[in-house]
């Protein structure tokens, strides 16, 4: 019994740090993420030049650290927000049946950085 109280007392003044280890609440919160916001304008060009905002234009961005991938459709204003960890990324588009869609600008030319807490505009044109 004597042996039952000392190791109480020890609990209590220890924090019950000589009991077995159990998993607090504390233990299982998320960590948070980094984001900053993309606002990408989905763009048809024309042979003359001219663009208007299209819909419903699947744009695909691609982190070129980590390979992730992520996906938006544009609204009926042709516009989109994406929250995206920090990065270097590039974008491709797409219909919304997935044929991929001539793109006006070279590969190289499509790629932008995303910086935590901040906004970046991306205007996605394509041929139609």
């Amino acid at each position: 019994m004597l042996r039952f109280r000392l190791l109480l007392l020890a609990a209590v003044f220890t924090g019950g740090s000589i009991l077995p280890a159990a998993q607090t609440a504390s233990s299982h919160l998320q960590v948070d993420i980094l984001l900053g916001f993309v606002h990408i304008e989905t763009i048809a060009v024309g042979d003359s030049g001219e663009g208007h905002h299209k819909s419903g234009i699947v744009v695909r961005l691609t982190s070129r650290e980590n390979k992730v991938e992520s996906f938006g459709i544009s609204n009926e204003a042709g516009v989109l927000i994406a929250p995206l960890p920090p990065g270097q990324y590039c974008y491709d588009a797409f219909s919304d049946a997935g044929r991929h869609l001539k793109m006006n600008r070279p590969a190289v030319e499509r790629c932008f950085e995303v910086q935590a807490g901040k906004d970046v505009e991306v205007g996605v044109g394509f041929k139609e």
